[in-house]
């Protein structure tokens, strides 16, 4: 399959996601406008300043992609090549000045993944993946953990804002880990989450109802970095599908064996 020039790709998609980032900063030391999106779900002009750039300056590269943004500026163009564009992961944090959240771009050829960066401003941390190029941080090639067993890692999930069932069931699944004695965190940011996978910080993440900018860098993070993706029934992930696995590999039967009983397959 021909794909764009990936380094091209790449490089303008983490020029891009480290200048929003930046912008980001600047909204954190001022006060900024905050809209609801449902319970627990908040969009700030922050979060839309951000999208609002990124469209702009890949556009200005590639003006004939698509586009697909979490705030509503989806695009359809008439090539191949769509933008997956999460302009604030972390809302909620970054609203409260805990300094966890991120930019996630990622870009896909007739909807495969070939290019992704998670940027983390508060650290300038820049995660980046390439199709058959491998994953880095801040360059530097990084790859998934080698813990073997569950009781020696460090696993990470997050919760559906929906309550009800949904949270109830999220809350059974922590707890089939948690029962174990098992070190759990969860942080508030699924495209961070990821990218510490793929980066050997966490063993193993999980979470229903992610959307596909929410994952869909990190994804090709964690495949690049030697990991393995699907969801709670082993099958392959398929973005904006309702539960997703990812771990080290090594983790992964265990945790599946875990999580199996909550497949939504």
């Amino acid at each position: 399959m021909h794909f764009m020039d990936i380094d091209l790709t790449l490089d303008t998609a983490i020029s891009v996601a480290q200048s929003a980032g930046k912008l980001l900063l600047s909204y954190s030391k001022r006060s900024v406008k905050i809209e609801s999106k449902g319970q627990g779900n908040f969009v700030s002009e922050a979060d839309k300043a951000s999208e609002k750039f990124i469209i702009e300056k890949l556009l200005a590269k590639f003006p004939c992609s698509s586009v697909l943004a979490e705030e509503g500026g989806s695009i359809e163009g008439n090539t191949p090549l769509k933008w997956i564009i999460d302009p604030l992961d972390g809302t909620t944090n970054f609203l409260h000045g805990y300094p966890h959240y991120a930019v996630s771009i990622a870009a896909s050829w007739n909807d495969i993944l070939f290019a992704g960066v998670v940027y983390h401003p508060s650290l300038d941390e820049t995660f980046s993946a390439g199709l058959g190029r491998g994953a880095f941080l801040n360059g530097q090639k990084i790859s998934v953990s080698s813990n073997r067993r569950i009781p020696e890692s460090l696993l990470v999930t997050g919760f559906s804002y929906d309550t009800g069932d949904k949270l109830r069931r999220s809350m059974k699944m922590f707890q089939a880990f948690q029962d174990n004695g098992q070190t759990l965190r969860r942080t508030g940011s699924a495209a961070l989450d990821l990218a510490y996978v793929a980066a050997g910080r966490f063993d193993g993440f999980w979470e229903t109802g992610l959307f596909p900018w929410d994952c869909s860098a990190g994804i090709l993070m964690i495949q690049e970095a030697g990991g393995m993706v699907s969801d709670y029934a082993n099958n392959p992930y398929i973005l904006g599908g309702p539960d997703i696995l990812t771990s080290n590999g090594l983790l992964h039967q265990e945790m599946l064996r875990r999580l199996q009983p909550f497949s939504s397959s």
